[in-house]
Formats: structure tokens, sequence, C-alpha cells
């Protein structure tokens, strides 16, 4: 998607647009770097045609004089605070998703001169959604962001849609094909990894399914099993565990794959968090990996390629997931087209390290 530099741009007032510190106006710097006052604003609003000589001359002004638009005459002019809200889950799955996702959105925002809100819900709540509608009314927040388990065709989605509140969901549960959202390639990356184990010589491969009743869970096990299908390698269920995304429940499952008596060479989980449950669990049962099992996990947080063995893994971009969606909010929120399709993807990678290898003949 190509980068709209316009959106979230400051439109200042050419007679009060002043600095409440140095008290600096707009005309002051117009007349120190011999331009007129709409120059100025076309610089500080990032507009187009504006001669380098120009913009160079009144980049210098500005930073000489100190010169700070006057946001508060911007929110008043345009009708916007220029802060977004994210809502998640008040007691989220352990690891760096949510953390990861988060800043991402905070430095896009920025870029644009958005902030944004942080906003932990308790799910658990019926009256949770009302809550989440009043902090959009009460502190004129001008868009949302929702991530993951908010999200896909409910009732709090209409909500938001019958109030004409602007949201984009990232990673939604389900989706309904109305709503603006972001993910990433989950099938296709699980594909991808299912597919570089069998190139490597991999036969049974066993599978860590995700939180249950969730998209994400269902697409990588679909991809995981596309490739297997495409390959022409039988499938045995008895291969496939329910985890739920948790560093516990890949310690657990990935004992009850290692314990049995034909048991897979390779093991592929859902997600960082859990690989890593199943690198401890081989730990524990005395075997070697990648010599007596390979593992590979999906993600590849920052702390993957620390482990021991580094964890091969499938990249999820996660910042420019965040990215997208924030940017795509901001639209939103501005009024501009959002061309299609509804649900955006963000390519994953392929990222190999020492945690996989060929099986032992």
């Amino acid at each position: 998607m190509k980068e709209n530099r316009g959106l979230g741009r400051k439109t200042v007032s050419h007679a009060n647009a002043t600095d409440r510190k140095s008290g600096t106006t707009i005309k002051e710097v117009a007349e120190q770097a011999g331009v007129s006052r709409k120059t100025v604003s076309r610089v500080i609003n990032q507009e187009p045609y504006v001669a380098e000589t120009t913009l160079k001359r009144v980049q210098h002004a500005i930073a000489e004089l100190k010169y700070v638009p006057n946001v508060r005459a911007q929110r008043l002019r345009h009708g916007r605070s220029y802060m977004l809200a994210a809502a998640y889950s008040m007691a989220p799955p352990t690891g760096t998703w949510y953390l990861d996702v988060l800043q991402s959105a905070v430095m896009k925002a920025t870029e644009f001169g958005y902030q944004v809100v942080l906003h932990p819900c308790d799910l658990k709540l019926a009256e949770e959604s009302q809550k989440v509608v009043r902090l959009v009314d009460q502190s004129s927040v001008d868009g949302l962001m929702l991530l993951p388990p908010y999200g896909g065709k409910s009732e709090f989605t209409d909500m938001l849609a019958r109030r004409a509140i602007p949201f984009v969901q990232i990673e939604p549960p389900s989706l309904d094909g109305m709503s603006i959202s972001v993910s990433v390639t989950n099938k296709q990356g699980a594909f991808d990894m299912t597919e570089y184990l069998i190139s490597i010589g991999h036969r049974m491969i066993g599978f860590i399914k995700g939180a249950p009743y969730h998209r994400v869970t269902e697409e990588r096990f679909a991809g995981y099993r596309e490739a297997l299908e495409r390959d022409a390698i039988p499938f045995h269920p008895e291969y496939v565990m329910q985890g739920n995304f948790s560093f516990e429940s890949g310690i657990v499952n990935g004992r009850l794959l290692l314990k049995m008596e034909l048991r897979p060479t390779a093991i592929f989980a859902s997600n960082d968090e859990m690989a890593a449950g199943v690198l401890q669990a081989a730990y524990q049962s005395g075997l070697t990996v990648p010599d007596d099992v390979s593992v590979a996990g999906y993600e590849d947080y920052s702390w993957a390629r620390r482990l021991s063995p580094p964890l091969t893994s499938v990249r999820g971009q996660i910042s420019e997931m965040a990215g997208m969606a924030t940017e795509l909010l901001i639209r939103l929120v501005e009024g501009a087209d959002v061309e299609e399709p509804v649900h955006h993807e963000v390519a994953t990678t392929l990222v190999v390290r020492e945690s996989t290898g060929p099986p032992r003949s």
C-alpha cells in the first residue's frame, strides 16, 4: 500500500498560530525566511510544490525561532482530537505480540501527528463494549483499533458502525466482510514452514494449534494441512495437539508428542511461545534439537534468535501489520477513501535457524 504523507497533516491558523513557550508566530517565521505565511504553512503541512531552497530556508527559520504550531488551534479548526484508542485484552496471552503491535501503532501514529490511548479491557464483563464506546465519546478519541480477541462480526462492532465510530481490526477472530481489518498471511506462512520441513526430509511433522475458536489458529492449521496434502504426506490426527499460544501449553503438548512410540521428527508450533515450550520439553526428555527432533515456531519474536538453539520461525511482520492498520484508521478518521480490499494482508517470511535440520536416517 502506498504511503500517503498527507495523512494527519497539521493545518495551522495563519493569524494565531503561536508557540506558547516562545511567543513566535507564523508571521515571524515567514519574515525570517523571506516568504509568505502561506508558504510557511505549506512547509509545515508537508505539502508538495515547495522549492528545495525555499523549503530549507523555512525549516532553518522554524528551528532558529523555535516555532511550534498551535496544536489546540489545529484541533478546534478540524474538530479532531488527533487521538486514537487501542482496545485490547486486560489479560492477553503471554508473549510480546501485543506489546509489539502497540509500540508499532504508536510509532506510526506519531508520524502523522496522532497519539494512541491504550485501553485494556476485561472481556468477562458484559458492559465492556459500552465502556469502550464511552471512552470514545468522553475522551473525544477520533478512532479505535481493535486487537484480538476483540473484533469480528459482533454486537460490539455493530454498535461502533451504528455510531459511525471509525475503527480498524487487527487480526480479528473472524472476518465479517464489511469492516476494515489487517492481518498477516497466516495460512501461507504455515504452508511455507511445513513445506520447508518436508523439503529437508521430514515426513512425520507434529503440529500444536493455538487458542481454539480463533481465525488465526484455524488458518495456520489449514496451511499445515495443505502442505501435507500438496506433497502427498499422510495426515496423522494424533500428531495434532491443541495449545493456547502459551509457553506452558507448548511444554505440555511437546511432552505428549515426544513420548509417542513413533514420535514426530519435527514439531511445528503455532507461535514462538509454544515452540519455546517444546524446546524445554525436549531438553527435559533428554533429546537434542535438531538432531533428535526439529522445532519450529511462528511470529519470530525478537527473542527467538536468542533461544538455544536459535529458533526457526515464520516472521509475522508485526510492525508492518500494525503500521498499516494505524494508517488505514487515520484515513478513515480524515474521511479519505480506503481502497479495496476490506481485509488487508501483510506477507510473512520464513526465517531458518539452527532449531531445524534433516531427520536422522
